[in-house]
């Protein structure tokens, strides 16, 4: 397998572990929020305050027709008894922690383990025997993965031992131009096609010229 293969497999796998952390990410601070609300519209108790009665003069007479104004003794100041306030205790849930790690899906397990078989069987038949039929194989398959970068090294290696076939030719302006490079793929069509007499690389050319 190709090494922008191995990693679009390990963005895949990462894009669930991101998906599933932001999930739980999202309960965590809906929780906290709720907490944060119900708190909030709580209103403390507050301690009823008493006022201690001022102290009553009473007049006295004694025998002697004397006025004294003699205090009464103040009663016990009695402050009624209030539970202390507790404020409450805000639980935050734990981290989440998936007991099973992310597993790509059985076919696309299967599907990777397909390509990376015929990647390395394209390979052992070009270090056998480095022929135009073979790079071409190399430049076609890494092209049809969107391996554009492949697909231009192996599309050269074919020019090389024939660089008079219009397909790896092909292959290499569409993955230039696949990557961005829209003038580099034009102006090696226009090179080309001074040399080789090909319908389909004239028609790719005025294609290109016409998204300019």
């Amino acid at each position: 397998m190709t090494h922008n293969r191995f990693e679009e497999l390990q963005r895949r796998c990462k894009a669930l572990q991101r998906k599933r952390f932001l999930k739980v990410a999202g309960l965590i601070l809906f929780s906290f929020i709720a907490l944060f609300w119900i708190y909030s519209t709580l209103e403390p108790l507050k301690p009823i305050a008493t006022v201690a009665p001022e102290p009553s003069l009473v007049e006295v007479i004694v025998e002697t027709n004397e006025t004294h104004v003699v205090p009464l003794p103040l009663e016990a100041e009695v402050i009624p008894e209030v539970d202390d306030f507790k404020e409450p205790i805000l639980f935050l849930e734990p981290k989440f922690k998936p007991t099973m790690t992310p597993t790509l899906p059985q076919k696309e397990i299967q599907e990777a383990n397909r390509l990376l078989k015929m990647e390395h069987t394209l390979l052992e038949a070009f270090n056998h025997s480095a022929t135009y039929e073979n790079a071409y194989a190399l430049a076609h398959f890494y092209f049809e993965r969107k391996s554009y970068l492949e697909a231009i090294v192996w599309a050269k290696k074919a020019n090389k031992l024939n660089p008079n076939l219009d397909q790896t030719w092909l292959i290499y302006a569409k993955s230039k131009f696949s990557l961005g490079e829209k003038e580099e793929a034009i102006s090696s069509l226009e090179r080309i096609i001074g040399y080789i007499k090909s319908e389909e690389l004239r028609d790719l050319l005025d294609f290109y010229k016409g998204q300019r």
